[in-house]
């Protein structure tokens, strides 16, 4: 990006810069309120100079793919330090919203800047939202949060003003049912030489040099107490929740501190959510306002937990549980008296994986029968060459030819690298859910998997339909998952993917002794599917496998497939994919039928997009093993 950005001034009017930018970021719009801000932007995490984007509002702009910190200034007005983008980069804008629903970017909003000395000290602003219920939608206001952890030095002030002799501070200390005397429910909160304080401390006083540090060995109780002390409230789940998008994990985890020897200061930390928090994964588990059963909602993970802790909404202790690493931070709220109601309520059950355990895979006879929908007639394809065009890299193809139902006719776009010689290895791409809502398959190829070619492998990447230049209508979206529409889609796009193969036979160029089938995301549900109806796939790589609930479309249901899976697969998961659990992935592959010698399971520090440079590694040396090398050298990257 910074190298395009050179060009740009440079050779403003070169004709390739337009196709350079759309690989290199995306175009978004950066309004505020008031206007009239400075907009200064660097890499998420680094030490780089801030570069100068202008004035707000900012529109029509371009911010590099990845997360970036941006800063917003305006005379008068606090500071804004918030994140933005993310590593999901196939879409071409990058649009409004605080965090993005679907939890794969975090895309700017209207920015607010209040009055200095207007908000709460210490605490960033966070944009109200609409909280789904089981009784319907509650509307939730702007809140303010804490930008660090309650340290150590502020917690202080509790114990030195007599926090633990003030009962008017303290909710009712519960145990077992009842709540405890007053002087026996404080000889629980002692340190470890007996005086009033955290667990962690020492004669009624922090460690020397550790005032900065996040306070830890703080039960529920406590934490509550000095909320009440200092005049603020613990989050609620919901609102913890708010301020940490999960889509920026693959990016912050390695910034936050977890598997540590201990926790850091709190003004050192480089772990910045999108809401300008710091510290939300790792460092201290924070407590919430928020019950489960008999427990309290404690987020986020300490120092000394595993990182994938960070990702579990619901992890709770008890409220007298004074480990090492509780801590906590404070939030101001605004809400009304019907939204409060709803968002103190307790949670009655724990977030659950839909495990495939309670759907088991029907005997062969039936699924036979379930094949059948996928037959088809071997009737001429009536190809045709449409286009033809290259890049130092490749030359692309785009063949039309009759698809194996009505009138329609595939576009295949094949792509033939420079380098090598024929017949290429040729891989078949099934793309994701996005490129129902994409009009260029050139841009999305490019940010895909434009590697394959790269590599001396051809890419066989049909349009599938309802997608790019096949879109039914105005759709922009797939089918709901059980639906007929679903149902009718998948074994029209199983059917173009077999078709492709069927074209794929006619070329001298094409080497399909070694066909390898490659499906991410949408391409990843339904590769069992694929690869237990077709039988010309020798190799497979499944980027996120999903298992969704459609008891409604058995036909097209993948747990039926999954152990019909007879080639060596290998399998790409994001640890914190907001579609899909660890859980769900782990018994997905599991179910395949392959021996385990043949099939691996990589699951990355990553969301719905595994990081590239993986992806680019592990899928390329596993085309080496099951399809033969092409001479192509695999690069090395780190962890």
């Amino acid at each position: 990006f910074a190298l395009v950005s050179e060009v740009q001034q440079r050779v403003p009017d070169h004709p390739e810069l337009a196709e350079l930018w759309t690989r290199t970021s995306w175009r978004t719009t950066i309004p505020s309120d008031p206007p009239g801000a400075r907009v200064f932007r660097r890499a998420f995490g680094k030490d780089g100079a801030w570069i100068d984007l202008g004035t707000t509002p900012l529109e029509d702009i371009r911010i590099p793919f990845g997360l970036s910190e941006i800063r917003l200034e305006l005379p008068g007005y606090q500071t804004v330090h918030r994140t933005l983008g993310g590593d999901h980069i196939n879409l071409e804008e990058l649009g409004g919203g605080a965090a993005f629903a679907d939890g794969l970017l975090v895309g700017p909003e209207t920015y607010r800047l209040d009055p200095e000395g207007s908000i709460p000290e210490g605490k960033v602003r966070i944009g109200g939202w609409t909280l789904a219920t089981e009784g319907g939608a509650v509307t939730l206001e702007d809140f303010f949060l804490g930008r660090y952890e309650v340290t150590n030095e502020e917690f202080n002030a509790f114990v030195e003003a007599g926090g633990y002799q003030r009962p008017e501070l303290w909710s009712p200390i519960v145990v077992d049912g009842e709540a405890l005397p007053w002087d026996h429910a404080m000889a629980l909160f002692r340190d470890r030489t007996g005086r009033p304080g955290p667990s962690t401390w020492v004669a009624g006083h922090y460690p020397d040099g550790e005032g900065i540090m996040p306070v830890s060995g703080i039960s529920w109780y406590e934490a509550d107490a000095y909320a009440r002390f200092v005049g603020d409230e613990l989050p609620s789940a919901h609102h913890w929740q708010q301020a940490l998008a999960t889509s920026t994990f693959p990016v912050l985890i390695p910034l936050s501190n977890f598997s540590g020897a201990g926790p850091r200061p709190v003004n050192e930390s480089r772990a910045l959510s999108y809401s300008g928090t710091y510290d939300m994964a790792g460092n201290a588990r924070e407590w919430t306002s928020t019950a489960i059963g008999d427990e309290m909602i404690i987020l986020g993970g300490n120092w000394n937990d595993p990182y994938y802790i960070a990702g579990m909404a619901d992890a709770s202790a008890p409220p007298l549980d004074r480990s090492p690493g509780n801590g906590f931070r404070l939030a101001n709220t605004y809400d009304s008296a019907e939204a409060r109601l709803v968002v103190s309520a307790p949670i009655t059950t724990r977030s659950t994986a839909s495990s495939p355990d309670q759907r088991q895979p029907v005997d062969d006879e039936i699924y036979a029968a379930y094949s059948r929908v996928f037959d088809y007639d071997r009737s001429p394809l009536n190809e045709r060459v449409e286009e033809i065009d290259a890049t130092r890299l490749w030359r692309r193809e785009i063949i039309t030819f009759d698809s194996a139902y009505g009138e329609d006719r595939v576009i295949l776009h094949l792509y033939l690298p420079t380098s090598g010689s024929a017949p290429f290895q040729t891989v078949v791409y099934w793309s994701g859910w996005d490129t129902f809502r994409l009009d260029d398959v050139d841009h999305y190829f490019a940010r895909q998997v434009d590697f394959i070619v790269k590599s001396g492998r051809a890419l066989a990447f049909p349009v599938l339909r309802g997608t790019f230049a096949r879109r039914i209508g105005d759709a922009r979206a797939p089918p709901a998952f059980g639906t007929a529409a679903w149902r009718d889609n998948t074994i029209d796009a199983v059917k173009d993917i077999r078709r492709t193969i069927d074209y794929l036979e006619t070329r001298a160029d094409i080497d399909t002794s070694s066909l390898a089938y490659f499906g991410y995301s949408w391409g990843g549900v339904n590769a069992p599917i694929a690869l237990a109806q077709e039988d010309r796939f020798e190799v497979a790589i499944i980027d996120i496998g999903l298992m969704p609930a459609m008891p409604a479309t058995p036909e097209v249901d993948p747990l039926h497939s999954l152990s019909r899976i007879d080639v060596p697969s290998l399998m790409l998961s994001g640890e914190f994919d907001p579609m899909v659990t660890r859980a769900d992935a782990e018994k997905y592959f599991e179910m395949i039928g392959v021996p385990s010698e043949h099939k691996r399971h990589v699951i990355a520090l990553g969301g719905h997009y595994v990081p590239r440079e993986l992806l680019i590694r592990e899928s390329l040396a596993w085309l080496d093993r099951y399809a033969g090398p092409t001479g192509f050298a695999i690069p090395t990257y780190g962890q």
